[in-house]
């Protein structure tokens, strides 16, 4: 029996509809951003295009699980286009080619295209020169990804247990059978590479932007009497500065490069203390600070519970994984989630009104995208702690355009694992159900449960999401323990971050349009 297209329509429509909004909006998003005269197409075009597949890439999660879950009724019993094994391994199996498709556009995204236009974008006037380049550079990236794909294929990653047979029985009997090509253990290990990759910044700029982002829409920007007092005390230091440095009678090299940065400093003060005039008697001013002000603070409260929200939920799984998940030598899997989450209890009980779910998770995959982008905005593309390029409105350069994507298809790649160790239960199995028979005092009676590991063998149909996790870490128990400790890492700079943000002074307005400002000039 094949699978009906209602249930087909019912899962592969809404995603559809959201790689197509993906698409549109990172154009959109990628051109608020792209520099108003030094931009080129090619660097937007690609930034664009990345950014859309890695958001497609999440978008895939929901689908899977409706998939999975719609298979079954809500007394646990499987519904009629269901029940045949075939059936059910047919929708796993198209889901599991989505996902690879999926994850070879990233791959070629992070190792080719992305390269190629970083390089190509140079100074240079020369198109063959600025090619030549490119393909040196890009190259490099290749090569990279060779090896991790020969590594994949014939390097066996079938990770000894260490009770021998029997450990490795009791994994199956409970995730059933690992058995993978050659052709997936080389896309996995590449993919789980990329991931850990992307907790570094994902632990940075998303434990950063959960709380700032929040914080900062309540505590607003600062008043036009503030920002005019400290334009001028800025002004009056800058110009002593410069008055003794003409006092002078001869002036170093050193001396004439800091006199001509005080003298630009000046003039950008001057120019912004004129904006924050303009904007202060505007129409606009008046209607944001009485209407509009309201808003953004309620707008900050619901965001700060939602990022409080994820930070239970992440403490929760990490300590039920704590006290009972496979421990360290199984990376860490948790068979079973002991612990009340709440997200994974909101998600689980959206799935049952179709397509509330995928509303939910999109809606907190956006959240912690714009989280990560508003930390990105302050600190900037760092390298090794070292800022690389400032991200301004209309004045990002097209390799900050293309070094932003890259670090922004990262992070969104490690959501991925966040979002299933958020919610556990519902990144498994969904809302389905299994029925189980019990007898007590003679009497035998159906008791329906949410399914978990502990349903016997065929009762239960886990997500593809969760079995390419799950079977990777059992191969290689080390990525596991990273991903746990990362998290970990993530929830502490949560905490400093929300403290560093609660009591530091509201964000000048001045100093923000100085910023944006220096990227022009700079």
């Amino acid at each position: 029996m094949a699978v009906p297209h209602g249930v087909q329509a019912a899962g592969w429509i809404p995603f559809v509809v959201a790689a197509i909004m993906t698409l549109m909006f990172s154009f959109v998003y990628v051109g608020c951003f792209r520099h108003t005269v030094h931009w080129n197409v090619c660097a937007t075009v690609i930034t664009a295009l990345g950014l859309a597949v890695s958001l497609a890439t999440c978008a895939l999660v929901p689908v899977d699980i409706f998939l999975v879950s719609f298979m079954k009724d809500s007394d646990g019993q499987f519904k009629p286009w269901a029940k045949q094994a075939d059936v059910r391994e047919s929708v796993e199996n198209t889901l599991l080619i989505a996902y690879y498709v999926m994850y070879g556009c990233m791959i070629l995204f992070l190792f080719l295209l992305l390269p190629f236009a970083f390089f190509f974008s140079g100074n240079s006037p020369s198109i063959a020169e600025r090619c030549c380049t490119a393909v040196k550079f890009s190259a490099i990236f290749v090569l990279a990804a060779f090896v991790l794909f020969v590594v994949g294929i014939f390097v066996p990653l079938d990770n000894k247990p260490a009770n021998g047979t029997a450990d490795r029985d009791v994994i199956v009997a409970i995730f059933g059978n690992f058995e993978s090509t050659h052709i997936e253990n080389a896309i996995t290990l590449t993919m789980s590479v990329l991931t850990v990759a992307g907790l570094f910044p994902l632990i940075i700029y998303l434990g950063c932007g959960m709380a700032v982002w929040p914080i900062g829409l309540l505590k607003g920007r600062r008043g036009f009497r503030e920002e005019e007092f400290d334009a001028q005390e800025q002004l009056i230091i800058h110009r002593t500065e410069a008055e003794r440095l003409r006092a002078r009678p001869t002036l170093t090299e050193r001396d004439e490069r800091r006199l001509a940065q005080l003298t630009e400093r000046e003039r950008l003060i001057q120019n912004h203390e004129d904006h924050l005039l303009a904007v202060e008697r505007s129409f606009w001013r008046r209607c944001w600070r009485h209407l509009l002000r309201p808003i953004e603070i309620l707008f900050g409260i619901l965001l700060l519970l939602l990022a409080l929200l994820v930070f239970v939920s992440l403490l929760l799984t990490n300590i039920d994984k704590i006290m009972h998940s496979l421990g360290p030598s199984r990376g860490y899997i948790l068979t079973e989630p002991k612990l009340i989450n709440p997200i994974d209890k909101i998600l689980v009980y959206a799935q049952e009104v179709f397509p509330l779910d995928y509303i939910l998770i999109i809606g907190l995959i956006l959240f912690l995208f714009f989280c990560a982008m508003s930390a990105i905005r302050i600190l900037g593309v760092r390298c090794c702690c070292v800022q690389v390029f400032r991200i301004g409105l209309k004045r990002t350069r097209p390799r900050g355009l293309l070094l932003l994507c890259f670090l922004l298809m990262l992070i969104v790649l490690s959501l991925n694992e966040l979002i299933y160790q958020m919610a556990p239960q519902y990144g498994m199995f969904g809302s389905q159900k299994y029925a189980r028979n019990v007898t007590l005092h003679g009497n035998t009676t159906t008791e329906v449960l949410p399914c978990s590991t502990a349903a016997p063998s065929g009762e239960c149909v886990m997500t593809r999401m969760s079995a390419l996790l799950v079977r990777f870490i059992y191969r290689l128990w080390f990525f596991g323990v990273v991903y746990y400790w990362a998290s970990w890492v993530f929830l502490a700079v949560f905490l400093v971050a929300l403290i560093f943000a609660t009591f530091r002074k509201r964000r000048s307005s001045i100093e923000q349009t100085l910023s944006d400002d220096e990227l022009t000039t700079g």
